[in-house]
């Protein structure tokens, strides 16, 4: 059809009417003109066919293929309608695979594939301290001086951060807010620039240089109003006046390259400079977060060759045996979720298969029971071309629906996780259903109409038309090899379901080991608030006690001394970690050990049920001015003396606190870190000799975290005004959020398991009761001749245990054949837990029989004369 036809075409389209009438016009107006030349009694046959001529007509008006698919549409939106139970069958389960497949989709491309939102951060790595058995940690402030110094070879830049606190006070009173302390040169490296005022400069970040702040663009505009005249003023911060030098915009990449701030944090709201000396932070106190920027044309192998001769050269020059690794940073932000999400979106990926499955058997049985219409078509008139068109344009619409649907279901399930798992996941806030989710959907949507229609489609375009017609619709041609279609696919559902679930019940049995993993103390009824004392009305550790001692006081006349404790870190939270010293030993016997070091109340382990392996605990008599004392866990003292006692031995806490401590008492380890790991050595110091800024209060109580908080807050407003309580959380939470990251998985994975156990229900009703309907025949003959209702049920029941048995089979070895996409997200169990298998294949068989129920009563009930009767 040329380009002019095609103009011609659509003109006259738009005008059919007036052409109809034009045409019928011009066939009055003839046959008036033959009867006039007395013709009449011949009319009809110098006429000819009419109706022919009105069609070839027609065509001439028309866009040929065009028209008829807008009729073929128009058809399928009519059988929408009359099927309405079918349609919503089909879209819905296209809708739950599609919907969970885009709203995983999503999250994995956000959190995993989006590049950092830092300049060029493909060039960004991270520099870790590496201690014994390749343990990588935080760097302390000499290495990172070190480093600085020594890896101009390989890094154009490198900064630090860490995370602090400080108190904003002000006419309306005080607030505790979340900053950072950095380098000059790390806010340059995020793409960091001040929309108001400048940066911070080269001699400010020394020790005892002057005291500047730059604020986030939050925090300017919700308390100082967005005033620009704040650059140059002084502000309180923890009692100390600091001059505001600029805003920085808090945009994501405000946020600090560290996993944790990655994962759990958010932008400062204020930054400091860093500020430090090797007094306030002295080697083997690691806490830093450093990363550099890699030279143009340094490859990370490079680089990891020069970091290797850097730590060689430190280790000769400072006598210590810590190593030096760089990580490309975007994996260390983000690469503890990679398994759990590329998991989830298999699982995803697996319900959408099993719902294409699920509708490809609903769509054979409908083509099934559409054999003599499609006959019938046939005999009419219509080519192969247009039944298999016509079946394609019902898969495509049903697909296309189902893919909207799919569409809004992916854009509430992200809704609800960005509203439930908060900062579970990092960059969860930002994932959104955009344009790139929309597109995937309609290819997706395609991709299952045309997979799910061709099959029905060529059935329809190849069937036997005379053997149809004359077997008084039926349907029978091609029944056998739509029936073991139909078993195949539900046989597949049962085997991807059993996959699901079996992985959701790993999953499941994991977390609940990780609960029950002995912690060392009792988390029940545990609340803890915590304080930050400013260096200005604190400034010695005289001060410092004095206030926890006033705050203890106040708070054990309303829980009871007994039951309110101090520490400086809470268990399973993690928290400062250093290497300790040895009495007798030196770095000639091999390098100092590590431990989590921990300053806690005298009565700290009574009130967290900790127990007593040997010596003695922490008494009220462990003060300044007496002889120092620690008490260190089970871990520490198998670790530093494997061979002897540890009571009596004597061993530097090396944290604000010189010369050496005896250890006094060992107790049975108590998780200070991730549950997941194994217990790291610990070292305890009293709170009486060795105060600090910053501590945890902790009671035992019964009464709800809110009262609790509430009481907290009275009690500092008593004791001193001008200090807020920072936070409140139970001992419980801090498990809950140990674990947050397995709890997810296991419950998005065991919500993808269940939808696939009632896709796989669906799909096994469907086939067990057209393959009743299909036998009706046979029952009746089997009952007539004298079978009982039990033999008929459990004839009907053998198919299905079949079905089962097989699907099973097959889902075990998927699941075996998996195992390593599954296995790092375990603790405690194998990938191939027998049990969990177990329980997986008897749930599943036990919804296959509950599935089966009623098409196998029927089956049961079949009455011999009607089955004899029917056709």
């Amino acid at each position: 059809m040329t380009p002019l036809e095609l103009l011609r075409r659509l003109r006259d389209r738009f005008r059919r009417e007036r052409l109809a009438r034009e045409l019928e016009e011009e066939l009055r107006l003839h046959r008036a003109l033959l009867e006039r030349d007395r013709l009449a009694g011949d009319t009809r046959r110098r006429l000819g066919n009419v109706t022919r001529y009105r069609e070839e007509t027609r065509d001439m008006w028309s866009l040929g293929s065009f028209d008829d698919l807008m009729l073929d549409l128009r058809f399928v939106f009519r059988a929408l309608k009359s099927e309405l139970g079918f349609s919503l069958a089909v879209t819905l389960t296209l809708a739950l695979g599609i919907g969970a497949t885009m709203a995983m989709y999503a999250v994995i491309d956000r959190v995993l594939f989006e590049p950092l939102p830092y300049p060029a951060p493909a060039s960004l790595v991270q520099l870790a301290d590496v201690q014994n058995r390749n343990r990588e940690a935080p760097a302390d402030y000499p290495e990172y001086l070190d480093w600085k110094e020594r890896t101009r070879g390989i890094l154009s830049d490198i900064g630090v951060s860490y995370n602090t606190g400080e108190v904003l006070q002000t006419a309306d009173g005080a607030e505790q807010l979340q900053g950072a302390r950095v380098s000059v040169s790390l806010p340059g490296m995020l793409g960091l620039r001040p929309i108001v005022g400048r940066a911070f400069r080269a001699d400010e970040e020394g020790a005892g240089a002057p005291r500047v702040v730059i604020l986030s663009d939050a925090l300017w505009r919700s308390r100082f109003g967005g005033d620009r005249g704040i650059i140059g003023r002084a502000i309180t911060l923890t009692g100390q006046p600091y001059v505001v030098i600029g805003v920085y915009p808090s945009t994501p990449n405000a946020r600090q390259p560290s996993a944790y701030q990655w994962s759990h944090g958010k932008p400062p709201l204020f930054w400091l400079p860093l500020q430090l000396d090797d007094k306030s932070s002295p080697r083997g106190l690691h806490w830093l977060d450093v990363v550099g920027r890699l030279r143009p044309g340094v490859t990370l192998e490079r680089a990891r060759a020069g970091a290797v001769a850097v730590a060689t050269s430190i280790q000769q020059d400072e006598h210590i045996t810590n190593g030096l690794h760089i990580n490309p940073l975007g994996p260390v932000l983000v690469g503890a979720y990679r398994q759990p999400l590329e998991l989830l979106l298999a699982a995803g990926v697996l319900l959408l298969v099993i719902a294409c499955a699920n509708v490809a058997s609903l769509m054979l049985t409908r083509a099934a029971m559409r054999t003599r219409e499609f006959a019938v078509r046939t005999a009419l008139g219509a080519g192969q071309g247009r039944l298999l068109r016509l079946v394609l344009a019902e898969s495509l619409v049903r697909a296309g629906i189902g893919g909207a649907l799919g569409f809004g279901l992916a854009f509430a399930l992200v809704r609800a996780m960005r509203s439930r798992l908060g900062d579970a996941l990092p960059r969860l806030a930002e994932v959104s259903i955009d344009g790139r989710v929309l597109a995937l959907t309609g290819a997706v949507s395609a991709a299952c109409g045309l997979a799910l229609g061709i099959i029905p489609a060529l059935r329809a375009a190849r069937g036997d038309v005379a053997g149809t017609l004359r077997g008084g619709g039926r349907g029978t041609v091609g029944s056998a090899v739509r029936d073991r279609a139909r078993r195949v696919l539900v046989v597949a559902e049962i085997a991807l379901s059993f996959m699901l679930l079996a992985t959701a019940g790993l999953l499941a049995r994991s977390v609940s080991k990780l609960l029950d993993v002995p912690t060392g103390f009792d988390p029940a009824n545990l609340v803890a608030g915590s304080a930050w004392l400013p260096s200005t009305t604190y400034p010695d550790s005289v001060s410092q006690r004095n206030f926890f001692d006033r705050l203890l006081g106040e708070l054990g006349a309303v829980y009871g001394a007994r039951r309110v404790t101090l520490t400086s870190d809470l268990p399973i939270a993690s928290g400062v970690d250093g290497t300790i010293t040895v009495e007798a030993r030196s770095d000639k016997d091999g390098p100092m050990p590590n431990a989590d070091k921990r300053i806690v109340g005298t009565n700290y382990f009574d009130v967290m049920g900790a127990r007593l392996v040997a010596g003695r605990l922490l008494r009220s008599t462990d003060v300044l001015g007496a002889s120092p004392v620690v008490v260190v866990n089970q871990t520490f003292a198998r670790q530093i003396f494997p061979d002897e006692s540890a009571v009596g031995k004597r061993v530097g806490f090396d944290w604000g606190i010189d010369g050496l401590e005896t250890i006094v008492g060992v107790i049975a380890d108590v998780r200070e870190g991730p549950l997941a790991q194994p217990p790291h050595p610990a070292i305890y110091i009293s709170a009486e000799q060795r105060p600090n800024s910053f501590m945890h209060f902790v009671v035992r109580t019964s009464e709800s975290p809110a009262a609790v908080a509430a009481t907290f807050t009275r009690i500092l407003r008593h004791v001193d005004p001008t200090i807020p309580l920072v936070e409140t959380v139970t001992m419980t939470s801090v498990m809950r959020s140990d674990i947050q990251q397995q709890r997810i998985s296991m419950m998005l994975l065991g919500g993808f398991a269940l939808a696939a156990l009632l896709l796989a229900a669906i799909g096994l009703y469907g086939v067990i009761s057209y393959t009743v309907a299909q036998r009706t025949q046979e029952l009746g003959v089997r009952a007539a001749l004298g079978a009982l209702p039990r033999d008929l049920m459990a004839l009907v029941l053998r198919q299905t245990a079949l079905f089962v048995a097989i699907g099973l089979a097959l889902g075990t070895a998927g699941a075996v054949a998996a195992r390593a996409l599954v296995a790092s997200q375990l603790f405690g169990i194998g990938a191939g837990d027998p049990a969990t298998l177990a329980t997986a294949a008897a749930a599943l068989a036990g919804v296959a029989f509950v599935a089966t129920v009623i098409p196998t009563r029927r089956a049961a009930g079949a009455d011999p004369l009607t089955a004899l009767r029917a056709d």
